[in-house]
């Protein structure tokens, strides 16, 4: 079987769209160059109109927005990066996305 054929076929992408996906791509292999496949990242698209390309990595959706300052990956809601240094975004994507030491349970912090 073809890759992909499991999936449905993309839609049908404007200029803007396929320029989006190739950032997220380029972003994509430079995070698993990174990381390996201790972070996991799929490229997908919504489900409804617009159709928007994003980056789902390790469950945290990064999107392509158009700024006055450029283009730029956006994810968490907040937290942005120029597409132009797509190896930063990929370590400021991945400080936010890699799990850290687990909290302490309550009760248990200190411990006197």
């Amino acid at each position: 079987m073809p890759p992909g054929s499991g999936r449905p076929p993309a839609p049908w992408l404007d200029p803007e769209r396929r320029q989006q996906a190739q950032y997220l791509r380029r972003l994509a292999r430079i995070i698993t160059a990174t990381a390996g496949t201790e972070v996991p990242c799929e490229l997908l698209w919504q489900e409804q109109r617009p159709f928007l390309p994003y980056l789902l990595v390790r469950g945290v959706p990064v999107w392509v927005v158009a700024t006055s300052s450029g283009r730029r990956f956006l994810w968490n809601r907040y937290r942005s990066h120029a597409v132009t240094d797509a190896a930063g975004a990929a370590g400021a994507v991945l400080a936010d996305v890699r799990p850290g030491p687990e909290p302490p349970e309550p009760g248990r912090a200190g411990g006197g």
